[in-house]
């Protein structure tokens, strides 16, 4: 879970605070960042897999029917 001690919207440094966040959430539950490219995140289980890439605040997930609900059981809504 990720607590904010207060309101980043608008501070020069919140687009970095929000991906180190994301960053952090992301190891927790087991991907592996990409090295050329550090929006996209990759898990498997064996020949399943799950690939998360992040644009911004958007994300796009893509996964074996195996991965079927985990990120959003796992990522908090904030």
């Amino acid at each position: 879970m990720c607590v904010s001690s207060g309101s980043l919207c608008g501070l020069k440094q919140a687009p970095r605070v929000w991906y180190n966040t994301f960053y952090e959430a992301m190891m927790a539950e087991g991907f592996v960042r990409l090295i050329k490219d550090h929006c996209v995140f990759i898990k498997t289980r064996g020949r399943e897999i799950c690939i998360i890439s992040v644009y911004v605040d958007d994300l796009l997930v893509i996964g074996s029917k195996a991965f079927e609900g985990h990120p959003q059981t796992t990522l908090p809504d904030d």
